[in-house]
């Protein structure tokens, strides 16, 4: 599975990541709009419906555009 960058991903390739739903991929994107880029990736913890166990979960799955540094 190629990498998400969850600063520019629409709903729908969010909706591709492991444990995440229409309505989990709502709430990140609405996050984002609401606060700004995510720098990393422990912002994820601030998403209702992410807890410390999803978070593991996708970690390996998220880049975050500029402030990635891959």
């Amino acid at each position: 599975m190629e990498k998400v960058d969850l600063n520019s991903a629409a709903v729908e390739i969010i909706e591709t990541l492991p444990a995440v739903g229409p309505k989990l991929a709502q709430e990140i994107v609405r996050y984002r709009e609401e606060r700004g880029p995510f720098q990393k990736v422990e912002d994820l913890l601030d998403v209702k419906g992410i807890g410390p166990k999803k978070l593991s979960r996708l970690a390996p799955y998220l880049i975050f555009g500029s402030n990635d540094e891959q």
